[in-house]
């Protein structure tokens, strides 16, 4: 089960959680049903609902850092890893601004300067 599937399961039963407030019993079958279905430990069950309760739902959810690399640069490094023979990642690093000077110098390097700028750059 995905987070984001975990999440759409608690967002369902908040309501019936929030109506619970007074009972203990109510909330301890609410979170035994919660730990059979999504396989989470029951301690996490009460964190979650807080989590959810106090989220700004006009706030879009954004986790990790923005991607650096785009579709642009994975074809650009696709096809240096082409060039290379499949080469390992180790191998290939230290010679990609090699590769892309050999390519561009033979006129079979078709990918942006953004893309290649950003490969230059990643040594």
């Amino acid at each position: 089960m995905t987070k984001k599937t975990k999440n759409e399961v608690f967002a369902e039963h908040l309501d019936e959680w929030l109506s619970a407030k007074d009972s203990r019993k109510q909330r301890g079958e609410i979170a035994t049903h919660m730990v059979f279905i999504t396989k989470c430990h029951p301690k996490s069950v009460a964190r979650t609902f807080r989590r959810l309760q106090l989220r700004n739902p006009a706030q879009e959810e954004r986790q990790g850092r923005s991607p650096y690399y785009d579709k642009d640069v994975e074809l650009a490094l696709r096809d240096l890893w082409e060039v290379s023979d499949r080469s390992c990642g180790e191998n290939i690093h230290p010679m990609i601004s090699a590769y892309i000077t050999v390519l561009v110098r033979d006129a079979l390097w078709h990918h942006s300067d953004v893309a290649t700028n950003k490969l230059r750059r990643s040594q």
